[in-house]
């Protein structure tokens, strides 16, 4: 007899729908040091994110966008580095 291991019935929750959910301020708090922006490279797109960073290294998302289609086209790279160069309040 093959013994098939027990997972537990989980819901699943949709990142996109989480996101709009989420409260994401429009620009950094007022104790903000800095803002860091990252471009993740992925087969079908780029994920953009920008955090502001205050004392005690807490982290304050800014920003966090998904740029659908394909990574070696300008277009995408010219959507991505326009969410991180926006102004963010820092």
């Amino acid at each position: 007899v093959l013994a098939e291991p027990w997972r537990p019935q989980a819901e699943r929750i949709d990142v996109r729908t989480l996101m709009e959910r989420a409260d994401q301020p429009a620009t950094a708090p007022a104790s903000a040091a800095l803002c860091t922006g990252f471009v993740d490279v992925q087969a079908n797109r780029l994920e953009t994110l920008v955090v502001a960073w205050s004392a005690g290294e807490e982290a304050h998302v800014l920003v966090w966008e998904q740029h659908e289609g394909d990574p070696t086209r300008d277009e995408v790279w010219d959507e991505a580095w326009a969410a991180l160069r926006a102004d963010h309040g820092a």
